[in-house]
């Protein structure tokens, strides 16, 4: 007897994200809006710089990553899905001016 059954509420079959793309995207978009990782990291993630630099620089594979570790990929994702968020930040850091030290 197979049950036939599959999907068991949402959110029970986990979508596999595609760190190292969400992570290349992230990054172009930043450059292209001229727009720090601190703020990034800050605002969109509550991370600090440190663990933004990292996370881009080598996102670790989906499947190997802890749930703690998912989440700023998952806000990474909603953040590329929408542009508004993308000018929002823009906004922010040209009011917070430019970073020093």
């Amino acid at each position: 007897g197979s049950s036939g059954s599959s999907g068991a509420g949402p959110g029970a079959e986990e979508e596999q994200l595609d760190t190292a793309e969400i992570a290349f995207q992230v990054k172009e978009q930043l450059l292209k809006h001229n727009i720090g990782q601190r703020v990034f990291g800050h605002y969109v993630l509550g991370l600090s710089q440190g663990s933004v630099s990292e996370i881009l620089a080598r996102p670790k594979p989906w499947r190997k990553l802890t749930v703690k570790g998912k989440e700023p990929f998952i806000k990474m994702k909603q953040f590329l899905s929408d542009e508004q968020n993308v000018l929002a930040l823009r906004t922010i850091q040209v009011r917070s001016g430019p970073s020093s030290g």
